[in-house]
């Protein structure tokens, strides 16, 4: 496809502000001009515009730190950062122009590497700066450049100054793989990754995993039918009317290890039968080992001991709180002054009341007239009287305490109880003490002879009669405190429920029964547990009898008649028409287990041989392709060659360079080599290596005529550069060719070569360029 770049405006990317280019319809334009001019970026713009990316940024973004925050964008010019970037051309194909405009509006910018803002735009003519957003760029590329246009650029278009030996590092595969698509073996591709996608999936249904589970639902129907067993049909006859176990209906429903639940070494209808064959000593089992409880539990003692009185405990709680409150009285009694006639504890409760007054009424009556005259005439004594009656008082109970206590001693104290002062004998103190004594006495005389003879007679009359009817209150109806205490802390129900049991086992309790309230009194219990031991039956105690309780609690608790009822025949009836049920069921399962073996052996062997012929069919793709790979590589490898042997002409090795395909592509230097050449050539031999192969595909692939090569006498020598112009100019007449050097002189001979075969060429000095529109 005929086709030239005719016109390029390039504004605000990188260095370029604002430049203009007509490259005036020439075959060859030659950049020349120092570095840092803008040659490679005019190249980049290029790229930008056909691809949408430049390769090399693409290459270099892995060394973009993400984690860091940038300010810029960098492909913007320094001098308009707020501007837009705009790349256009004139493009001429055949007879058909092109007006197009690769443009990122500034707005979209971000501060990245990446082009994801550059969107392509189409123009009526190049002045134009009305703009259609292109919605089909790769159709539109397409229709100029050829199929695959985005692809082929880097490797049938552009050969790079930095780096242009990228190709050259990567892996013998991934060569290939750069370039597979020059070959047209997308079609072979696809259909070999279908029918290999196909392949797995199939091959799903054919791993190892599904041949052991094949064998293992052989075994198991082989396994079923094993446990078959002949019988015949059976009639159905239930023998629990009050539970309906599985086992017990007329259809039983199976499920797995079911059968075995019920009919294995401790299977429910095994244990039913053990059951009712030993009913007899299962229920001398119950009754003894009932007794052995009984005798053998440590509240066995306090049942005999608090029975008796379990019902009485509110009546013992009422009992202790009156005890508890005399006892309380009797205590204010002896700690009692004349200062403490005020106190509440002087009161009778009501209780207290009720208990004296059926001892002796009076008594009580007059203790409260006594008290309520007392504190009356203690209310009317002064201040002064009521302190030295409470003084009095006090001193009086002291010294009797003191006196109490010396009489224990056998060396007497003779220092004062008050104050510590040291008397010379015992005697002294307490004479010393009596001299005090009526000092305070005639005090007390002269002050409030009233208010003391009035507490002397309540002691005296009131509180000593009432002493004497708590006496005897107490010693007629006494309580054992700890007795009470226990007896109060007890569990009626719990004592019901052992009540209950030795009525069930028909032994009266009531004449081993303790009746007296005391914590220490006899009890009667060897003779009740002689008595147990007589109730034991006896039963063969080589039985597991825990299995059979567990099962008479599930089935025969509630109704003891059908246990009593059932036989050992109609378990044995049962038990076959269990078996003939799950004979039935075995078979049924047999079937449904041989229907779906055979289905899954059917999907299986048709899985396997798929499997096999979708196979076939790869490894003929395969072979196919690679020998169609084969044919094409030594395409390639004779222009490669050709090529090479031109332009490489100060390479020891001979003329030309030769290409190997195996799983991918090598370049070497003789047919006999495996090392590839990038071990044994110069950067510059290497630099004209990559040429040749770039300019061998663009020969055998390019839809398009236009050819970009980026400073290619920067690594070579002049024997090389004279080679590679001859080979442009011969070669590749018929393409436009883009092409950039730092020399001059270069520069000059370049252009005059092709003018020479009769070729129009383009200077363009990027330094004259690039000043210019700065100025």
């Amino acid at each position: 496809m005929a086709i030239k770049l005719l016109k390029a405006r390039i504004r605000n990317f990188k260095v370029f502000a604002d430049l203009d280019i007509d490259f005036e319809d020439a075959d060859l334009v030659m950049f020349d001009g120092p570095n840092g001019f803008g040659k490679t970026t005019f190249y980049d713009a290029i790229e930008l515009l056909i691809t949408g990316t430049i390769k090399r940024f693409e290459r270099l973004s892995r060394l973009v730190d993400r984690r860091v925050t940038y300010n810029e964008n960098p492909y913007l010019n320094d001098r308009y950062m707020d501007a837009d970037i705009e790349i256009k051309a004139a493009i001429k194909v055949g007879d058909v122009n092109y007006h197009l405009s690769r443009k990122a509006l500034n707005g979209d910018l971000e501060k990245t590497a990446d082009f994801a803002a550059f969107k392509l735009y189409r123009h009526d003519a190049f002045e134009s700066e009305e703009a259609t957003l292109v919605a089909d760029e790769a159709g539109l590329l397409e229709e100029i450049f050829g199929r695959n246009y985005k692809e082929n650029f880097p490797f049938l278009n552009y050969v790079e100054q930095e780096d242009h030996t990228h190709l050259l590092k990567n892996t013998e595969s991934e060569k290939k793989q750069h370039i597979s698509h020059l070959f047209n073996v997308q079609e072979f591709e696809t259909v070999i990754a279908k029918y290999e996608a196909a392949r797995r999936q199939i091959g799903d249904l054919c791993k190892p995993e599904v041949v052991r589970s094949l064998k293992e639902r052989a075994g198991k129907i082989e396994q079923l039918k094993k446990g078959l067993k002949p019988s015949d049909s059976l009639q159905y006859e239930q023998i629990l009317n009050n539970r309906s176990p599985g086992w017990d209906q007329e259809d039983i429903i199976f499920s797995a290890n079911l059968y075995s639940s019920w009919l294995d070494e401790n299977g429910e209808l095994t244990l039913l039968e053990k059951l009712i064959r030993h009913r007899e000593d299962y229920i001398a089992y119950i009754n003894d080992d009932r007794l052995n409880g009984i005798i053998g539990s440590p509240a066995l003692s306090d049942f005999l001991r608090y029975f008796y009185f379990i019902l009485q405990q509110d009546l013992f709680r009422v009992k202790q709180h009156l005890h508890e409150e005399l006892l309380a009285l009797i205590d204010t009694f002896e700690d009692l002054t004349a200062g403490g006639i005020d106190n509440e504890a002087l009161n009778l409760s009501e209780d207290i009341v009720k208990v004296l007054n059926n001892i002796n009424e009076p008594v009580v009556t007059n203790y409260g007239l006594f008290l309520q005259s007392l504190r009356s005439q203690r209310r009317l004594a002064t201040d002064l009287e009521r302190s030295f009656t409470d003084l009095q008082t006090s001193r009086d109970r002291l010294i009797e305490r003191f006196k109490a206590h010396e009489e224990h001693l056998e060396n007497k104290d003779n220092s004062c109880p008050l104050c510590g002062q040291d008397w010379s004998t015992y005697d002294e103190l307490l004479a010393a003490i009596d001299r005090k004594t009526d000092v305070l006495k005639a005090l007390v005389e002269n002050s409030s002879a009233a208010l003391n003879l009035a507490y002397t007679t309540f002691t005296q009359n009131a509180v000593e009669a009432l002493l004497g009817l708590i006496d005897s209150y107490l010693t007629a109806d006494p309580i054992d405190p700890v007795f009470v205490a226990e007896l109060l802390g007890l569990n009626v129900d719990e004592f019901t429920r052992r009540s209950a049991m030795f009525e069930l086992i028909g032994l009266n309790i009531d004449p081993f029964l303790n009746k007296e309230a005391r914590s220490d009194g006899d009890l009667q219990l060897d003779d009740l547990i002689a008595e147990l031991q007589g109730l034991k039956i006896g039963y063969d105690a080589t039985l597991d009898y825990a299995p059979l309780k567990e099962l008479y609690q599930k089935y025969f608790r509630d109704n003891g008649d059908i246990f009593m009822s059932l036989t050992p025949e109609q378990i044995a009836a049962k038990i076959q028409y269990v078996e003939w049920r799950y004979n039935v069921y075995q078979n049924e399962l047999i079937r449904e287990e041989e229907a779906a073996y055979g289905k899954a052996k059917q999907t299986y062997d048709d899985a396997n041989a798929l499997s096999l012929k979708l196979k076939e069919i790869i490894d003929v793709y395969k072979k196919s392709l690679k020998e169609y790979n084969k044919d094409l590589i030594r395409d390639i490898e004779i222009l490669f060659h050709i090529y090479s042997g031109r332009i490489v002409q100060d390479f020891q090795g001979g003329l030309g360079l030769f290409i190997k395909e195996d799983r991918g592509i090598k370049f070497v230097t003789g047919p006999e080599k495996t090392f590839d050449a990038v071990f044994s050539m110069s950067a510059g031999q290497l630099a004209a290596l990559i040429i040749s192969f770039t300019l061998a595909l663009n020969k055998k692939y390019s839809l398009n005529k236009i050819l970009f090569i980026d400073d290619p006498v920067q690594t070579m020598d002049e024997l090389n550069i004279a080679s590679f112009i001859e080979v442009l100019r011969n070669d590749f007449g018929d393409r436009q060719i883009f092409i950039s050097t730092h020399e001059d002189m270069m520069s000059t001979f370049i252009r005059y070569k092709f003018k020479k075969q009769g070729l129009r060429t383009r200077r363009v000095n990027m330094k004259n360029l690039l000043t210019s529109n700065h100025a």
